[in-house]
C-alpha cells in the first residue's frame, strides 16, 4: 500500500515515526506537530498489452504537516510544518527508479512527481499551521 511506503519514506528523510507522529488517512488532535498521508484519485493504471496485468499506477497522495500551537514564545507555529513539507517535496521528489519498503511491502517507483510547491492548507481548530503538499507516484504494484 503507498501509505506505507510513503511513510517508511518520510521517516528515513527524519520526518517522524509512523504511529508517533506519521499517520494514516487523519490527524489526530495530538501530538500539535505531527504529519498526515491521504490517499486521492490519482491516474488510470496501464496494463501490459495483451494481459490483464497491471504494469504500472499512478496512485496520489497528500502530505500535510502540522505545527505547534502559535502562542507567545513559539518561533516556529508556520516555519516548522512548512520547513518539513519542503524536505517532504524534495525527499519525495528524488525518488527514481528506487523501491520503497514499507509495512511489510515494497514497491519498485519509477518516480514521484509533485503536483506544486508546499502550500498553506489553512489552520485546524486549534489554529495550528497546516502546510502540505500533493504527489503523482509512477509505480508498480506493491506486493
Amino acid at each position: 500500500m503507498i501509505l506505507n511506503e510513503i511513510a517508511a519514506k518520510l521517516a528515513a528523510l527524519s520526518l517522524g515515526t509512523v504511529g508517533t507522529n506519521i499517520f494514516y488517512g487523519s490527524m489526530p488532535d495530538k501530538p500539535d506537530e505531527c504529519c498526515a498521508i491521504y490517499e486521492y484519485g490519482g491516474l488510470a493504471p496501464v496494463h501490459q498489452f495483451g494481459s490483464t496485468a497491471l504494469d504500472y499506477e499512478t496512485p496520489a497522495v497528500q502530505v500535510v504537516f502540522r505545527g505547534p500551537k502559535p502562542v507567545a514564545g513559539v518561533t516556529t507555529a508556520y516555519t516548522g510544518p512548512r520547513t518539513k513539507a519542503e524536505t517532504a517535496y524534495r525527499g519525495l521528489t528524488a525518488v527514481q527508479v528506487t523501491t520503497l519498503t514499507g509495512g511489510g511491502q515494497s514497491a519498485l517507483y519509477h518516480t514521484i512527481h509533485a503536483q506544486q510547491s508546499p502550500f498553506m492548507i489553512g489552520r485546524d481548530d486549534n489554529e495550528r499551521y497546516l502546510i502540505g503538499c500533493n504527489f503523482l507516484a509512477e509505480k508498480e504494484p506493491s506486493a
